[in-house]
Protein backbone atom coordinates (compact mmCIF):
# COMPACT_ATOMS: atom_id res chain seq x y z
CA UNK A 1 0.00 0.00 0.00
CA UNK A 2 1.65 3.23 -1.20
CA UNK A 3 1.31 6.74 0.24
CA UNK A 4 3.91 9.45 -0.45
CA UNK A 5 6.73 6.97 -1.05
CA UNK A 6 5.78 4.99 2.06
CA UNK A 7 4.02 1.66 2.08
CA UNK A 8 3.27 -1.44 4.08
CA UNK A 9 4.23 -4.79 2.60
CA UNK A 10 3.15 -8.33 3.40
CA UNK A 11 6.02 -10.81 3.94
CA UNK A 12 5.94 -13.88 1.68
CA UNK A 13 6.60 -16.15 4.67
CA UNK A 14 5.54 -16.73 8.24
CA UNK A 15 6.65 -14.03 10.64
CA UNK A 16 7.99 -16.83 12.84
CA UNK A 17 10.30 -18.09 10.08
CA UNK A 18 13.16 -15.95 11.38
CA UNK A 19 15.73 -16.74 8.69
CA UNK A 20 13.21 -16.17 5.89
CA UNK A 21 12.09 -12.88 7.44
CA UNK A 22 15.68 -11.65 7.76
CA UNK A 23 16.42 -12.58 4.15
CA UNK A 24 13.25 -10.82 2.98
CA UNK A 25 14.15 -7.61 4.84
CA UNK A 26 17.64 -7.71 3.33
CA UNK A 27 16.17 -8.05 -0.17
CA UNK A 28 13.86 -5.13 0.46
CA UNK A 29 16.84 -2.96 1.48
CA UNK A 30 18.78 -3.98 -1.63
CA UNK A 31 15.82 -2.82 -3.75
CA UNK A 32 15.75 0.63 -2.14
CA UNK A 33 13.10 0.03 0.49
CA UNK A 34 14.18 1.22 3.91
CA UNK A 35 12.50 -0.37 6.91
CA UNK A 36 10.91 2.27 9.19
CA UNK A 37 8.52 0.14 11.26
CA UNK A 38 7.40 -3.48 11.32
CA UNK A 39 6.72 -4.34 7.65
CA UNK A 40 6.56 -0.62 6.79
CA UNK A 41 8.98 0.90 4.31
CA UNK A 42 9.93 4.13 2.58
CA UNK A 43 11.79 4.86 -0.62
CA UNK A 44 15.57 5.17 -0.14
CA UNK A 45 18.86 4.40 -1.83
CA UNK A 46 19.53 0.68 -2.34
CA UNK A 47 22.10 -0.70 0.04
CA UNK A 48 23.45 -4.03 1.19
CA UNK A 49 22.68 -4.82 4.80
CA UNK A 50 21.71 -7.69 7.03
CA UNK A 51 18.95 -7.98 9.61
CA UNK A 52 18.56 -9.88 12.86
CA UNK A 53 15.34 -10.56 14.77
CA UNK A 54 15.63 -11.02 18.51
CA UNK A 55 12.89 -12.08 20.97
CA UNK A 56 11.42 -9.20 22.95
CA UNK A 57 10.15 -9.31 26.51
CA UNK A 58 6.43 -8.84 27.10
CA UNK A 59 5.66 -5.16 26.56
CA UNK A 60 9.20 -4.38 25.34
CA UNK A 61 9.21 -2.17 22.25
CA UNK A 62 12.80 -0.91 22.36
CA UNK A 63 16.07 -2.23 23.79
CA UNK A 64 17.71 -0.95 26.97
CA UNK A 65 20.49 1.61 26.53
CA UNK A 66 23.13 -0.90 27.65
CA UNK A 67 21.93 -3.41 25.06
CA UNK A 68 21.82 -0.74 22.37
CA UNK A 69 25.42 0.31 23.12
CA UNK A 70 26.71 -3.27 23.24
CA UNK A 71 25.05 -4.17 19.96
CA UNK A 72 26.23 -0.90 18.43
CA UNK A 73 29.84 -1.85 19.23
CA UNK A 74 29.19 -5.17 17.46
CA UNK A 75 28.00 -3.30 14.33
CA UNK A 76 24.21 -3.38 14.81
CA UNK A 77 21.62 -0.59 15.06
CA UNK A 78 18.09 -0.86 16.37
CA UNK A 79 15.41 -0.27 13.71
CA UNK A 80 11.96 -1.15 15.06
CA UNK A 81 9.99 -3.79 16.92
CA UNK A 82 6.87 -5.89 16.71
CA UNK A 83 4.88 -7.38 19.55
CA UNK A 84 7.37 -10.29 19.68
CA UNK A 85 10.67 -9.21 18.13
CA UNK A 86 13.29 -6.47 18.18
CA UNK A 87 14.66 -5.79 14.70
CA UNK A 88 18.37 -4.97 14.28
CA UNK A 89 20.20 -3.90 11.13
CA UNK A 90 23.86 -3.82 10.15
CA UNK A 91 25.64 -2.48 7.09
CA UNK A 92 29.03 -3.69 8.20
CA UNK A 93 30.30 -6.93 6.62
CA UNK A 94 32.34 -7.62 9.75
CA UNK A 95 29.39 -7.31 12.13
CA UNK A 96 29.36 -9.91 14.90
CA UNK A 97 26.43 -12.37 14.43
CA UNK A 98 23.84 -11.99 17.16
CA UNK A 99 22.84 -15.66 17.14
CA UNK A 100 25.87 -17.77 17.92
CA UNK A 101 24.62 -20.07 20.70
CA UNK A 102 21.64 -22.31 19.74
CA UNK A 103 21.04 -23.22 23.40
CA UNK A 104 20.71 -19.57 24.42
CA UNK A 105 18.50 -18.85 21.42
CA UNK A 106 16.34 -21.84 22.30
CA UNK A 107 15.90 -20.52 25.84
CA UNK A 108 15.02 -17.03 24.58
CA UNK A 109 12.49 -18.25 22.03
CA UNK A 110 11.11 -20.77 24.49
CA UNK A 111 9.89 -17.87 26.61
CA UNK A 112 7.78 -16.71 23.69
CA UNK A 113 6.29 -20.10 22.90
CA UNK A 114 3.76 -20.19 25.73
CA UNK A 115 2.63 -16.62 25.04
CA UNK A 116 2.19 -17.26 21.30
CA UNK A 117 0.47 -20.59 21.88
CA UNK A 118 -1.98 -19.16 24.40
CA UNK A 119 -2.68 -16.15 22.19
CA UNK A 120 -3.41 -18.40 19.21
CA UNK A 121 -5.71 -20.67 21.21
CA UNK A 122 -7.59 -17.70 22.66
CA UNK A 123 -8.07 -16.26 19.16
CA UNK A 124 -9.42 -19.57 17.86
CA UNK A 125 -11.70 -19.74 20.91
CA UNK A 126 -13.06 -16.29 20.06
CA UNK A 127 -13.63 -17.38 16.45
CA UNK A 128 -15.51 -20.42 17.71
CA UNK A 129 -17.55 -18.15 19.96
CA UNK A 130 -18.68 -16.18 16.90
CA UNK A 131 -20.07 -19.38 15.37
CA UNK A 132 -21.77 -20.34 18.65
CA UNK A 133 -23.33 -16.85 18.80
CA UNK A 134 -24.58 -17.28 15.22
CA UNK A 135 -26.26 -20.58 16.07
CA UNK A 136 -27.76 -19.17 19.27
CA UNK A 137 -29.23 -16.28 17.28
CA UNK A 138 -31.08 -18.84 15.19
CA UNK A 139 -32.58 -20.37 18.34
CA UNK A 140 -34.54 -23.59 18.04
CA UNK A 141 -35.53 -22.74 14.45
CA UNK A 142 -32.12 -22.08 12.95
CA UNK A 143 -32.88 -23.52 9.49
CA UNK A 144 -36.25 -21.79 9.29
CA UNK A 145 -34.92 -18.44 10.49
CA UNK A 146 -31.91 -18.69 8.16
CA UNK A 147 -34.17 -19.19 5.14
CA UNK A 148 -36.49 -16.38 6.24
CA UNK A 149 -33.67 -13.82 6.44
CA UNK A 150 -31.73 -15.25 3.47
CA UNK A 151 -28.62 -15.69 5.60
CA UNK A 152 -27.06 -18.95 4.40
CA UNK A 153 -24.53 -17.21 2.14
CA UNK A 154 -23.58 -14.90 5.00
CA UNK A 155 -22.97 -17.88 7.26
CA UNK A 156 -20.84 -19.60 4.62
CA UNK A 157 -18.71 -16.48 4.16
CA UNK A 158 -18.27 -16.07 7.92
CA UNK A 159 -17.36 -19.75 8.16
CA UNK A 160 -14.84 -19.40 5.31
CA UNK A 161 -13.24 -16.36 6.96
CA UNK A 162 -12.95 -18.18 10.27
CA UNK A 163 -11.50 -21.34 8.70
CA UNK A 164 -8.91 -19.34 6.74
CA UNK A 165 -8.01 -17.31 9.84
CA UNK A 166 -7.71 -20.44 12.00
CA UNK A 167 -5.54 -22.21 9.40
CA UNK A 168 -3.36 -19.11 9.10
CA UNK A 169 -2.89 -18.95 12.89
CA UNK A 170 -2.14 -22.65 13.21
CA UNK A 171 0.40 -22.55 10.34
CA UNK A 172 2.17 -19.64 12.01
CA UNK A 173 2.14 -21.48 15.32
CA UNK A 174 3.59 -24.55 13.59
CA UNK A 175 6.33 -22.40 12.03
CA UNK A 176 7.31 -21.04 15.43
CA UNK A 177 7.34 -24.54 16.90
CA UNK A 178 9.62 -25.66 14.06
CA UNK A 179 11.93 -22.74 14.82
CA UNK A 180 12.07 -23.72 18.48
CA UNK A 181 12.72 -27.39 17.68
CA UNK A 182 15.45 -26.50 15.18
CA UNK A 183 17.22 -24.36 17.79
CA UNK A 184 17.03 -27.10 20.38
CA UNK A 185 18.28 -29.77 17.98
CA UNK A 186 20.90 -27.60 16.28
CA UNK A 187 19.48 -28.27 12.79
CA UNK A 188 18.35 -25.59 10.31
CA UNK A 189 14.68 -24.77 10.32
CA UNK A 190 12.83 -26.39 7.38
CA UNK A 191 11.73 -23.73 4.92
CA UNK A 192 8.01 -23.76 4.15
CA UNK A 193 7.31 -20.41 2.60
CA UNK A 194 3.74 -19.73 1.53
CA UNK A 195 3.09 -17.60 -1.51
CA UNK A 196 2.20 -13.93 -0.97
CA UNK A 197 -1.45 -14.49 -1.93
CA UNK A 198 -1.84 -16.80 1.07
CA UNK A 199 -1.03 -13.94 3.43
CA UNK A 200 -3.51 -11.51 1.87
CA UNK A 201 -6.31 -14.04 1.39
CA UNK A 202 -7.99 -13.23 4.77
CA UNK A 203 -8.01 -9.53 3.85
CA UNK A 204 -9.58 -10.34 0.48
CA UNK A 205 -12.31 -12.43 2.14
CA UNK A 206 -13.07 -9.64 4.63
CA UNK A 207 -13.31 -7.13 1.76
CA UNK A 208 -15.64 -9.40 -0.22
CA UNK A 209 -17.78 -9.96 2.90
CA UNK A 210 -18.15 -6.22 3.43
CA UNK A 211 -19.00 -5.71 -0.26
CA UNK A 212 -21.64 -8.45 -0.26
CA UNK A 213 -23.19 -7.01 2.90
CA UNK A 214 -23.45 -3.61 1.21
CA UNK A 215 -25.11 -5.22 -1.81
CA UNK A 216 -27.51 -7.12 0.46
CA UNK A 217 -28.32 -3.95 2.43
CA UNK A 218 -29.05 -2.09 -0.80
CA UNK A 219 -31.39 -4.91 -1.85
CA UNK A 220 -33.23 -4.74 1.47
CA UNK A 221 -33.68 -0.97 1.09
CA UNK A 222 -35.10 -1.43 -2.41
CA UNK A 223 -37.37 -4.33 -1.42
CA UNK A 224 -40.08 -3.68 1.16
CA UNK A 225 -40.76 -7.43 1.47
CA UNK A 226 -44.52 -7.82 1.06
CA UNK A 227 -46.31 -7.23 -2.27
CA UNK A 228 -49.97 -7.55 -3.26
CA UNK A 229 -51.09 -10.96 -4.44
CA UNK A 230 -51.67 -9.62 -7.96
CA UNK A 231 -47.94 -8.92 -8.32
CA UNK A 232 -46.90 -12.40 -7.17
CA UNK A 233 -49.78 -14.87 -7.61
CA UNK A 234 -49.25 -18.02 -5.55
CA UNK A 235 -51.63 -20.83 -4.52
CA UNK A 236 -53.15 -20.45 -1.07
CA UNK A 237 -56.17 -21.35 1.03
CA UNK A 238 -58.52 -18.39 1.32
CA UNK A 239 -59.61 -17.36 4.78
CA UNK A 240 -63.24 -17.14 3.59
CA UNK A 241 -63.22 -20.88 2.86
CA UNK A 242 -62.31 -21.43 6.50
CA UNK A 243 -65.06 -19.12 7.74
CA UNK A 244 -62.61 -16.35 8.57
CA UNK A 245 -61.98 -12.80 7.46
CA UNK A 246 -60.01 -12.32 4.27
CA UNK A 247 -59.03 -9.32 2.24
CA UNK A 248 -55.75 -7.47 1.96
CA UNK A 249 -53.83 -10.52 0.70
CA UNK A 250 -50.06 -9.92 0.54
CA UNK A 251 -47.18 -12.18 -0.45
CA UNK A 252 -43.65 -12.12 0.96
CA UNK A 253 -41.10 -14.27 -0.86
CA UNK A 254 -37.62 -14.99 0.52
CA UNK A 255 -35.06 -16.96 -1.53
CA UNK A 256 -32.09 -18.54 0.17
CA UNK A 257 -29.40 -21.04 -0.74
CA UNK A 258 -31.20 -23.65 1.37
CA UNK A 259 -34.61 -23.03 -0.13
CA UNK A 260 -37.46 -20.57 -0.51
CA UNK A 261 -40.10 -19.27 1.89
CA UNK A 262 -43.38 -17.86 0.58
CA UNK A 263 -45.61 -16.18 3.19
CA UNK A 264 -49.23 -15.31 2.36
CA UNK A 265 -50.98 -13.00 4.84
CA UNK A 266 -54.75 -12.30 4.95
CA UNK A 267 -56.83 -10.04 7.17
CA UNK A 268 -55.76 -7.58 9.82
CA UNK A 269 -52.41 -7.60 11.66
CA UNK A 270 -52.37 -8.57 15.33
CA UNK A 271 -49.65 -8.44 17.97
CA UNK A 272 -48.41 -11.80 19.30
CA UNK A 273 -46.97 -11.40 22.80
CA UNK A 274 -44.23 -13.52 24.34
CA UNK A 275 -45.44 -16.25 26.70
CA UNK A 276 -42.64 -15.63 29.23
CA UNK A 277 -41.17 -12.19 28.55
CA UNK A 278 -37.90 -11.22 30.22
CA UNK A 279 -38.00 -8.06 32.37
CA UNK A 280 -36.82 -5.13 30.26
CA UNK A 281 -37.19 -1.36 30.08
CA UNK A 282 -37.10 -1.41 26.28
CA UNK A 283 -40.53 -0.61 24.80
CA UNK A 284 -41.95 -3.50 22.80
CA UNK A 285 -39.40 -6.04 24.03
CA UNK A 286 -42.22 -8.40 25.11
CA UNK A 287 -43.63 -8.54 21.56
CA UNK A 288 -42.90 -11.83 19.80
CA UNK A 289 -44.03 -10.73 16.36
CA UNK A 290 -46.91 -9.21 14.38
CA UNK A 291 -49.30 -11.83 12.94
CA UNK A 292 -52.29 -11.64 10.61
CA UNK A 293 -55.72 -13.25 10.92
CA UNK A 294 -54.63 -16.01 8.55
CA UNK A 295 -51.06 -16.81 7.56
CA UNK A 296 -49.79 -19.49 5.24
CA UNK A 297 -46.06 -20.13 4.85
CA UNK A 298 -44.70 -22.60 2.31
CA UNK A 299 -41.03 -23.56 2.59
CA UNK A 300 -39.49 -25.38 -0.38
CA UNK A 301 -36.12 -26.98 0.36
CA UNK A 302 -33.41 -27.39 -2.26
CA UNK A 303 -32.31 -30.45 -0.28
CA UNK A 304 -35.50 -32.46 0.41
CA UNK A 305 -33.78 -34.30 3.25
CA UNK A 306 -33.94 -31.07 5.31
CA UNK A 307 -37.75 -30.91 5.13
CA UNK A 308 -38.10 -33.15 8.19
CA UNK A 309 -35.86 -30.84 10.23
CA UNK A 310 -37.83 -27.77 9.09
CA UNK A 311 -41.10 -29.49 10.08
CA UNK A 312 -39.71 -30.11 13.57
CA UNK A 313 -38.65 -26.47 13.74
CA UNK A 314 -42.19 -25.41 12.86
CA UNK A 315 -43.45 -27.44 15.82
CA UNK A 316 -40.97 -25.60 18.04
CA UNK A 317 -42.11 -22.33 16.46
CA UNK A 318 -45.74 -23.15 17.29
CA UNK A 319 -44.81 -24.10 20.85
CA UNK A 320 -42.93 -20.80 21.28
CA UNK A 321 -45.93 -18.79 20.09
CA UNK A 322 -48.79 -20.76 21.65
CA UNK A 323 -47.09 -22.02 24.80
CA UNK A 324 -47.89 -25.68 24.16
CA UNK A 325 -46.63 -28.32 21.78
CA UNK A 326 -48.77 -29.36 18.78
CA UNK A 327 -50.05 -32.91 18.52
CA UNK A 328 -49.02 -35.20 15.64
CA UNK A 329 -51.49 -36.09 12.90
CA UNK A 330 -49.84 -39.13 11.42
CA UNK A 331 -46.15 -39.05 10.54
CA UNK A 332 -45.70 -35.72 8.74
CA UNK A 333 -48.34 -33.36 10.18
CA UNK A 334 -48.92 -31.52 13.47
CA UNK A 335 -51.98 -29.64 14.74
CA UNK A 336 -52.79 -27.39 17.68
CA UNK A 337 -55.80 -25.33 18.79
CA UNK A 338 -54.39 -22.96 21.41
CA UNK A 339 -56.19 -21.32 24.31
CA UNK A 340 -56.82 -18.17 22.24
CA UNK A 341 -58.75 -20.09 19.62
CA UNK A 342 -55.97 -19.88 17.05
CA UNK A 343 -55.33 -23.00 14.95
CA UNK A 344 -51.87 -24.11 13.87
CA UNK A 345 -51.21 -26.82 11.29
CA UNK A 346 -47.83 -27.88 9.86
CA UNK A 347 -47.58 -30.44 7.08
CA UNK A 348 -44.68 -31.94 5.14
CA UNK A 349 -44.74 -33.63 1.74
CA UNK A 350 -41.47 -34.40 -0.04
CA UNK A 351 -39.23 -31.34 0.03
CA UNK A 352 -42.03 -28.90 0.96
CA UNK A 353 -43.39 -27.85 4.34
CA UNK A 354 -46.64 -25.85 4.68
CA UNK A 355 -47.59 -24.03 7.88
CA UNK A 356 -51.06 -22.54 8.32
CA UNK A 357 -52.09 -20.32 11.19
CA UNK A 358 -55.61 -18.89 11.44
CA UNK A 359 -58.28 -17.70 13.86
CA UNK A 360 -61.03 -18.89 11.47
CA UNK A 361 -63.65 -21.15 13.11
CA UNK A 362 -63.59 -24.11 10.69
CA UNK A 363 -61.37 -27.04 11.69
CA UNK A 364 -58.15 -27.11 9.65
CA UNK A 365 -58.05 -30.89 9.93
CA UNK A 366 -61.02 -30.99 7.55
CA UNK A 367 -58.91 -29.25 4.90
CA UNK A 368 -55.93 -31.60 4.81
CA UNK A 369 -56.57 -32.41 1.15
CA UNK A 370 -56.28 -28.73 0.20
CA UNK A 371 -53.01 -28.44 2.12
CA UNK A 372 -51.69 -31.58 0.47
CA UNK A 373 -52.52 -30.04 -2.91
CA UNK A 374 -50.43 -27.01 -1.99
CA UNK A 375 -47.41 -29.17 -1.33
CA UNK A 376 -47.86 -30.88 -4.69
CA UNK A 377 -48.05 -27.57 -6.60
CA UNK A 378 -45.04 -26.79 -8.78
CA UNK A 379 -44.46 -23.18 -9.86
CA UNK A 380 -43.77 -22.63 -13.52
Amino acid sequence: MFFKNRWRDVPPCSEYDISAMEDWLSRQASEGRELTDWCRFRQAEPRVCQFALEPAERGQYKPAEEQREAYGDAGWEFVCSSSLFLVWRSTRPDAVPLRTDPSADSWAYGRLWKRIRNGTLWTILVLSGVLVFWFRQGGRCILLNTIRVEATWKFLIVLAVEVVAAVHLLRDLRSFRQLLDSLRCGFPMPSHRPQPFYKILPLCIVFVTALLNLINTAGILRDSGSVPLAEDPVPYITAENLGGRGGGVTVERRKDLLGESVLVCQGEPNVVWKQNPQPSNIPGSDILRVAYDTEQETVTLRIPFLAGAVLREFTAYIEEEAGERPQPLGEDAYYLLDENGVQHLALRAGGKVVYLRTNAPMDLRDHMDELAALTAFEES
